[in-house]
């Protein structure tokens, strides 16, 4: 079984190479799935996979930080924050914390579990290629995007991620979701979802049974760059009609031109590019931006396989050129999975950060499946 965490185009949702990591506060009570309710059957893209999509109400133990002045402020506002938190050196974050409060729910978080059916190869689908290896795969929304709910954009920050990946991958050792129960789960984040499971690894080592990072590296040294690329936007401005009722402290990428730091021409393809733009708008925080790189640590006792995977043409952790330097995911391993009993990198040939999307994602599918199989996932 295998927990993909993801979106398609996660452009400015990555973290702050300047600020240090916080440690986690200690918590009595779990993050956890208190039900599941179903709401739709269909086949995935390529027809490998059946998937039930639901909505999973979710609690969690979180504490976020509280920031002074205004996370919901105007374009002008948010624009001058971002630069000034993502500059070198920033003390920005430490500056307008004023202590921090308790998160717990309970959330809607939509979820769609793929179980295979067929093998009828297709590219660009990492769920396709995990059900023609007979992997079953759950994909979810992250709160404050796409069908899960979309709270007050101050608590919506990585603190809160950790916890509701926590008890989605607990839910999945369970009966919660039907009748199926999992005894082994691999989490495959993708950017800004590889932050999120190296935050839940710190927390919760061993939990899961391997982790895949996707799109990251060990160099965050461009991360702030190829967010200000993003030219984040005030979601409702972007688009009234779909984001009108959102608060400003929501954001989105505005055009295709906001997403193409993350792509490497001619290595993709452009027609489906085009198709999925009018999907391409995800929503995001704020207060998401700023938290991010604060909850990455070195994940001290977690033994579990681990596999780092980014394209060669990675602007965000490579400046477009991972070959320049030391091999970055084998950095990324030593630097936050140092006890992994098993460690493996792969630059994935003429991709960008965007894997899924090149023509060569199916090798990097490959190299992620074939960890799973050499370590009996």
């Amino acid at each position: 079984m295998t927990m993909q965490i993801s979106q398609l185009f996660p452009t400015a949702l990555l973290g702050l190479a300047s600020q240090s990591p916080l440690t986690f506060a200690s918590e009595a009570t779990k993050s956890e799935v208190t039900s599941f309710k179903q709401t739709g059957l269909r086949h995935s893209y390529g027809g490998n996979a059946i998937c039930t999509t639901g909505d999973a109400t979710v609690t969690v133990n979180a504490t976020d930080l509280v920031f002074s002045g205004s996370t919901t402020a105007s374009q002008y506002e948010i624009s001058g924050i971002l630069r000034e938190a993502l500059q070198i050196n920033s003390t920005w974050t430490a500056d307008h914390t004023n202590g921090t409060a308790a998160v717990t729910g309970p959330f809607k978080i939509a979820v769609q579990l793929c179980l295979p059916t067929k093998s009828t190869s297709e590219n660009y689908s990492y769920v396709n290629a995990a059900a023609e290896a007979c992997h079953a795969t759950l994909m979810y929304d992250r709160l404050g995007l796409g069908g899960s709910d979309l709270p007050d954009p101050s608590i919506v920050q990585s603190f809160v991620h950790v916890e509701v990946l926590a008890a989605l991958v607990g839910a999945l050792k369970t009966d919660m979701y039907g009748s199926h129960h999992f005894s082994k789960v691999a989490c495959v984040g993708h950017s800004h979802g590889s932050f999120i499971q190296i935050g839940h690894d710190v927390k919760y080592p061993n939990v899961g049974d391997a982790a895949i990072l996707t799109g990251f590296g060990s160099d965050l040294t461009h991360v702030a760059q190829s967010v200000l690329a993003g030219d984040a936007t005030v979601a409702r401005d972007v688009d009234p009609a779909r984001f009108g009722d959102l608060p400003d402290g929501y954001l989105t990428n505005p055009n295709a031109a906001s997403l193409m730091v993350h792509y490497r021409y001619p290595y993709y393809d452009t027609r489906l590019f085009e198709q999925q733009l009018p999907i391409a708008g995800s929503t995001f925080s704020l207060a998401d931006v700023i938290t991010s790189g604060l909850v990455l640590a070195s994940a001290k006792g977690h033994t579990k396989p681990v596999q780092v995977v980014l394209g060669q043409y990675d602007f965000t952790f490579c400046s477009g050129d991972c070959s320049r330097t030391a091999d970055p995911t084998i950095g990324a391993v030593k630097t936050f999975y140092p006890d992994a009993e098993v460690g493996e990198g792969y630059i994935v040939p003429t991709s960008g950060h965007c894997i899924n999307n090149h023509y060569a994602s199916g090798e990097a599918f490959a190299h992620m499946l074939g960890l799973l199989k050499e370590q009996g996932l």
